[in-house]
């Protein structure tokens, strides 16, 4: 059975291919618009022509073949139409027929629809032999294009069952995908794990976070592209394609950590309107949900319109603890009671000695000593202080042999280090990894961050000390994990965050045991008991928060985008949402809470009871501004337009500093005064503007509160003065970046064309599996772009043809 979509040609019969390719390039140069574009084509061509054998064979389709040979195919027909044009004669060169498509003829493979390929580079890419019985018996559900809402415990493959429907939506009915992650560190995980299966499949991988992403997408004609994006990056993205009516291109959805809908701080409820819109705009759109284990699956499936898959699956057993003083017990997970909640262990601890419980009183090290360096450990530890402290602490207890093991990386490592930081290294990591020991939290950049998870992967670390935010942003498996203390900062350990601790133990494919370690005090022993027979906590919608702040940005939103244009469509709206589902249990009138939304949004000049408002009435949702916000970012920017300097990017910088984020910065006054001492003349006017004079700068080094002067507006300026000292610096180009650029890797070509043992070797501490990872990405970048090319040049060759 042949694939249907758009044209395929069936026949393509040539009596010279190397004329044909001369013919190609001499055409391609003849319409080029400058010799920019002639080289950055010819360029391309030759990227290709040393990958083009390794693009998906079994893919039948005009758009899964190699890239250059669909070029060259295209404008060796297209050259010869235009030849028949100008000379009026028929050419023998060429024999084409076409075929026009329907979707109802897709080529069904053995795998799930798709061919044995892809199930194959599936396999070689995630390292597995074959699927758990359960991810088959999901994946048969939703080929039925069913939402699926899939419970499981961590490392039991959700991820892969999602992947796999993804392509079946990308391959099978050119469809594209979005790919909802909570954190940028997952989302920059995943477009580096999807970039091998792009380049052999054909598709695009598009990153939406931080900094990247464009509204609406980039269209493409030739190529189906996974969007991967965090949860603002995602709103932002389906809010563009609806406005721009273009949502019907979207096949498929997957939202990781649905659970998330309940966490506070405006996260929660953006990932709630999310699934609203999808759900109410997009009904076409497969939703593929994955969630922690919550205690109202099933109210969840039924927002979500979903077959639920649940289960306590593990595919590698854990072993849970708890250490009180010396004595260690083992965790019953089915326990119903405290009567058979704690079984005996045969666990015992030899360094008993005064003087070592004084550098350790909880023990840690025994527990680290007993596994490292052939295995790996994670010390999760409630404070950043802490995580040093205890990587230290670690060091001084360990035996001095650990610092022959792995010599030779430990060195690379923090040479690598080294350069990450200008030259500079942190003095505790300086001491701790020739142990094999490293910490982890946000107090490091994200280049010593990444070094620090590459060097605990490929076995250089053996232990990282760390915060629990690493549970939730990074996935990095090990065969034990210890929690060091039941306290995360001031708030005890919740239930649903000591399962994502303890998930990180025992993954599939590294190890064939896990085993948690958590350490408490006799004092904490009745909570931590209250914690560990508590059911599950319910996923709850956060929507009525801070006097419904959430369902009110729902509402105007969708208003200002003009997707809802009356009462009752909005009530409709309201009415999809996971508040609507639990409204009961929240205690919440719907109709009552919403047409009081309405009603506070008239009464603040946000909405206008006329049926054409006015263009301007539109901006605030457009630009995703926080309506707490957006009244005052009106009064600015009128401000600004009389005043505005842009002899300088202070300015700017302070105009486009968000407010929620400067209301938590505290201003250090002597910092903001050596930094306010060197300003411009230029610089110093802007200065004046806002009201911050010499004078006003010595009052806030003294330890004075400036009066008649707006607390919000220093802050943005504090805050706005520290980010131009940093655009305005000098070597901030630094890492792995600069290694690649001083090894010869210049450009995404140089890299593209690489081999991973080339990179290893060039690069300082760099794992295998990362140079393959930037290898794939360079080409798919490349072939993104190049896809681009193409589509440009077919035009303009098309705009010839019909003039």
């Amino acid at each position: 059975m042949k694939r249907k979509s758009s044209p395929v040609f069936k026949s393509l019969k040539c009596s010279n291919k190397k004329q044909i390719n001369h013919n190609v390039r001499n055409k391609l140069v003849n319409v080029s618009d400058s010799k920019t574009e002639q080289d950055e084509t010819a360029s391309l061509l030759r990227i290709f022509a040393s990958t083009s054998d390794t693009q998906g064979s079994n893919l039948t389709t005009q758009d899964t073949q190699p890239f250059k040979a669909r070029l060259e195919k295209k404008f060796s027909i297209i050259s010869q139409n235009l030849d028949k044009q100008n000379d009026g004669e028929k050419s023998n060169h060429l024999e084409i027929s076409f075929e026009y498509c329907s979707p109802s003829n897709v080529d069904i493979g053995p795998f799930f629809g798709l061919p044995t390929k892809v199930r194959d580079l599936i396999f070689q890419y995630r390292n597995i032999k074959g699927l758990y019985d359960w991810q088959t018996n999901c994946l048969n559900s939703g080929l039925g294009h069913s939402n699926l809402l899939i419970s499981l415990p961590t490392s039991s493959g959700k991820t892969l069952v999602a992947e796999i429907l993804m392509l079946r939506k990308l391959l099978l009915y050119k469809k594209n995908c979005i790919f909802i992650l909570p954190f940028i560190s997952l989302v920059q995980e995943k477009v580096r794990g999807l970039s091998s299966l792009a380049v052999d499949l054909g598709f695009i991988v598009e990153e939406y976070a931080a900094s990247k992403g464009f509204y609406p997408p980039k269209l493409r004609k030739k190529s189906n592209t996974i969007y991967v994006a965090t949860i603002e990056k995602a709103n932002s993205l389906i809010e563009s394609l609806l406005e721009e009516n273009r949502m019907s291109e979207i096949g498929l959805a997957v939202i990781d950590e649905v659970h998330m809908i309940s966490e506070s701080g405006g996260r929660g409820t953006r990932l709630e309107a999310i699934i609203t819109k999808l759900k109410l705009f997009a009904k076409d759109v497969q939703l593929v949900s994955m969630s922690a284990t919550v205690g109202n699956l099933e109210e969840l499936a039924r927002f979500l319109n979903a077959l639920l898959f649940k289960g306590g699956f593990r595919p590698v057993p854990l072993t849970q603890y708890i250490k009180i003083n010396d004595v260690t017990s083992v965790i019953n997970p089915k326990a119903l009671s405290e009567d058979d909640l704690f079984e005996p262990s045969s666990l015992t601890f030899t360094h008993t000695s005064q003087e070592f419980f004084k550098t350790d009183p909880d023990l840690i090290t025994p527990l680290v000593e007993e596994i490292i360096p052939k295995h790996s450990c994670l010390v999760f530890c409630p404070t950043r202080k802490n995580t040093e402290a205890v990587a230290k602490m670690l060091c001084s207890c360990l035996p001095k042999s650990l610092l022959e093991w792995r010599n030779i990386a430990k060195i690379s490592l923090l040479k690598a280090l080294k350069e990450e930081g200008s030259g500079l290294l942190c003095p505790i990591l300086r001491k701790t990894i020739p142990f094999g020991i490293g910490y982890h939290h946000s107090g490091l950049t994200d280049g010593e961050r990444k070094l620090l998870e590459e060097g605990f992967l490929m076995g250089t670390l053996c232990c990282i000390v760390c915060t629990s935010t690493l549970a939730a942003g990074v996935n990095l498996p090990a065969r034990r994990v210890i929690i060091r203390s039941p306290y995360m900062g001031r708030e005890f350990l919740t239930s649903a965050r000591y399962h994502q601790m303890i998930g990180r133990a025992g993954r599939a494919g590294l190890d064939s045991e896990g085993e948690s370690f958590l350490v408490i005090n006799f004092k904490d022993l009745d909570s931590i008991k209250e914690l560990l027979l508590s059911p599950n906590e319910h996923c709850l919608s956060k929507m009525q928060e801070n006097d419904f702040k959430g369902l009110t940005e729902l509402v105007f939103t969708m208003i200002g985008m003009q997707v809802v244009k009356s009462v009752s469509s909005v009530l409709s709206l309201v009415g999809s949402t996971l508040l609507a589902v639990q409204a009961d249990a929240l205690n919440c009138n719907i109709q009552s809470e919403t047409i009081n939304v309405i009603r506070k949004l008239r009464s603040q000049g946000f909405l206008r009871s006329h049926k054409d408002p006015k263009q301007d009435e539109k901006k605030s949702p457009e630009g995703s501004v926080d309506l707490q916000w957006a009244n005052r970012l009106y009064y600015d920017l009128i401000h600004a337009r009389a005043n505005l300097a842009v002899h300088s990017h202070l300015h700017l910088l302070y105009l486009v500093t968000p407010y929620e984020d400067s209301e938590s910065f505290v201003c250090n006054p002597e910092v903001f005064f050596n930094i306010h001492s060197y300003l411009t003349k230029e610089e110093s006017e802007i200065a004046f503007i806002l009201g911050i004079t010499n004078a006003v700068a010595v009052q806030i080094k003294m330890g004075n509160t400036p009066k008649n002067l707006d607390n919000l507006v220093l802050k943005r300026f504090y805050v706005a003065l520290l980010l131009h000292k940093l655009l305005s610096g000098e070597n901030i180009w630094n890492g792995r970046a600069k290694l690649l650029f001083n090894a010869g890797f210049k450009t995404l070509s140089h890299i593209a064309k690489a081999t991973p043992q080339q990179l290893v070797s060039k690069i300082e501490h760099l794992p295998n599996t990362v140079a393959k990872q930037l290898i794939s990405s360079a080409k798919m970048l490349l072939l993104e772009k190049a896809n681009s090319l193409q589509e440009e040049a077919e035009e303009m060759l098309f705009n010839l043809t019909s003039d």
